[in-house]
């Protein structure tokens, strides 16, 4: 699942989902204490969030990009925000250079990645040439107010302006003004900068004091400037972001990426700048099941822009919701490039912008921490799946449920090549769960069992999760086994790895499972099982990972998804009860009533629904044979 570590940040350049402007504030908050040359600006307190912060940070981008499956990574000497990156793979020979590329897991769903040159109608994605994707070059001023859990009160305002050019994968943000009390986990020190704790917390920060600072964002390089107060730059440094990159434009209108949705809203009226505007809305879901509302300018004006106007942002559990809102929008041209390059200017007059790289001895906080309510939350109720981006080019592919006049209740799509298939049996309280992954080689992988709603590896309050976890052996067979998942284990080191093995009981020996059966097979990985309840919950919280290689270690995807109790077909229960269905070559030979049965010539094939009933049911009645 997801952690904590997934809550992406919170600043007056809101980019996109769950990502509130460039990596993450997990990272920017170990960094703050644990011994840099100098304190960081008050402004960037929201600008480094970001999932997988511990692999950052104990490891450095490049390992963290390869122990998470990532590629291409940086080689040493490489500065891709400095350099032009030479081809995909990162190896500096020939080749088409890299674009259209979007981030690994969670980050995809909103960024570009890090290494990649630029996304511009991007072929095969669903908003290509999309007039209401945001556009590739522009300026705006952008406003920003916070409100609290319950409460229209602003407690926090902020204003800067932003400039993109995402055809090239960077950004630059110049905050000017800020007033209030900032809410934010892992935010900056308040004693910097003339600011100072509100109730004693570091929680709460009155920010009313800060200083003018820039930020660029140059494909995986992000540069932070802080401004003296004659105008001239008084401090500046860099980090490495490694697969990170700037938001895509079209991150709002599709559902690409890990553990993210997306519903389209269609066209309202709002109040913008105090006059109403027609605007067309999506909303976006993100890991924490919290959404964003995108609202885009529906009547574009005489430069035939459909802009960004109004984006509503959810706090993640790290901070307070808040409301944005550009205004004075205009194009940017090539010959403004340099705006993007100050840094590059100021150390060509004799200044100093080193890199500051993380440390490799600290882990970045723990899924302990308590959350904080927010106001845009998910409501099953309200929510429903719709990708429409108004693209002249892409087909939505069809809809299963157009096909077969109704879907099979039990399966659903958990993510992008991620399937389950799950029942229950009332009769003898099992749940029936099938996982089907698209990977390209076998790999570990788990399902965990959610005590809450929470999207959270291991309970908030403290002690063990519980997962099904499999992985191959040298010759690609798979054992399952079932067991706890320690908070010791997301550090990954040798003994909390050990440890977690030692733990680990053979599914066949764990006393609530019936059976189970994994394996790998022309792209896919399938995990199924049974397991007995003493009585049937109103739902499953689950959660699954891959992993990158065969060996426990950082997975490279996860997720969280809910399972419904959907009574088993009845075709499965008499399948179970009156004998076992086996196939053999061309027919099926039924064991158990002493009727035997051959497939009619020229039959009928069932329907879409049914053919999906029909190979779950062969699934569950294998797992239901003793093995030896």
């Amino acid at each position: 699942a997801q952690t904590r570590l997934n809550r992406a940040l919170h600043s007056p350049s809101v980019d996109s989902m769950g990502m509130r402007a460039n990596c993450g504030a997990v990272l920017l908050f170990r960094l703050l204490r644990i011994g840099l040359a100098e304190p960081l600006p008050p402004a960037f307190a929201k600008q480094l969030r970001c999932p997988f912060a511990r692999v950052w940070l104990e490891h450095g981008p490049e390992r963290a990009a390869e122990m998470l499956g990532v590629a291409p990574h940086t080689p040493s000497g490489r500065q891709l925000g400095l350099d032009p990156l030479a081809n995909g793979t990162g190896s500096g020979g020939g080749g088409e250079l890299p674009r259209c590329l979007i981030g690994p897991g969670v980050f995809g769903a909103a960024h570009q990645m890090g290494y990649s040159l630029g996304y511009s109608n991007c072929p095969g994605t669903p908003a290509q040439k999309s007039p209401y994707a945001w556009p590739l070059r522009w300026t705006a001023i952008v406003e920003q107010k916070d409100v609290t859990f319950r409460s229209d009160v602003v407690t926090y305002e902020t204003h800067a302006k932003v400039w993109y050019m995402l055809d090239k994968n960077w950004k630059r943000m110049d905050t000017f003004y800020q007033r209030g009390v900032e809410r934010d986990m892992g935010q900056l020190p308040c004693e910097s900068h003339g600011n100072s704790l509100v109730n004693g917390t570091t929680f709460a920060c009155n920010r009313t004091n800060s200083a003018n600072t820039t930020m660029l964002h140059r494909n995986n390089r992000i540069v932070f400037i802080e401004w003296a107060t004659n105008g001239s730059i008084g401090s500046c440094w860099w980090l490495n972001a490694g697969v990170l990159g700037n938001v895509r434009p079209d991150w709002f209108m599709d559902d690409r990426g890990d553990s993210t949705g997306v519903q389209y809203l269609g066209d309202s009226h709002v109040y913008y700048l105090g006059e109403p505007r027609l605007v067309k809305q999506w909303r976006k879901k993100d890991f924490a099941d919290q959404y964003h509302t995108m609202s885009m300018q529906r009547l574009p004006g005489a430069d035939g822009i459909h802009w960004p106007l109004i984006l509503n942002a959810p706090g993640e559990g790290y901070g307070d919701d808040f409301l944005v809102h550009w205004h004075s929008h205009r194009v940017l041209n090539e010959s403004e490039a340099s705006e993007f390059w100050l840094d590059e200017a100021y150390i060509r007059s004799g200044g100093s912008c080193p890199e500051r790289a993380p440390s490799r001895d600290v882990a970045a906080p723990t899924d302990q921490s308590p959350q904080v309510p927010g106001n845009l939350v998910v409501e099953p109720i309200a929510w429903h799946e719709s990708v429409y981006t108004a693209s002249p080019v892409w087909t939505p592919p069809a809809s299963p449920e157009a096909n077969d006049g109704g879907s099979a209740a039990m399966a659903q799509d958990v993510d992008t090549g991620i399937s389950a298939t799950s029942c229950f049996d009332a009769a003898t309280s099992t749940l029936r769960l099938s996982l089907a992954i698209q990977t390209a080689s076998p790999t570990w992988a788990a399902i965990g069992f959610r005590r809450t709603e929470d999207c959270l590896m291991v309970p908030r309050g403290g002690g063990d999760g519980e997962i099904v976890y499999m992985a191959p052996d040298a010759n690609d067979a798979y054992e399952v086994y079932y067991g706890p998942l320690s908070p010791d284990l997301q550090r990954m080191q040798g003994a909390a790895i050990r440890n977690f093995m030692r733990r680990m009981t053979p599914v066949r020996d764990a006393a609530s499972f019936v059976s189970s059966s994994a394996g790998y097979s022309n792209g896919a990985l399938v995990l199924s099982f049974f397991r007995t309840y003493t009585s049937m919950p109103a739902v499953f919280n689950l959660s699954y990972a891959l992993g990158a290689d065969r060996s426990i270690g950082y997975h490279k995807r996860s997720g969280c998804f809910a399972v419904t109790p959907v009574a088993c077909p009845a075709v499965c229960l008499l399948a179970q009860g009156s004998g076992v269905a086996r196939q053999q070559g061309g027919g099926a030979q039924h064991q158990g009533s002493g009727d035997h049965s051959q497939p009619t010539s020229g039959a009928r094939l069932p329907g879409p629904p049914w053919v999906a009933v029909f190979a779950l049911c062969f699934i569950f009645v294998q797992l239901a044979q003793p093995r030896c």
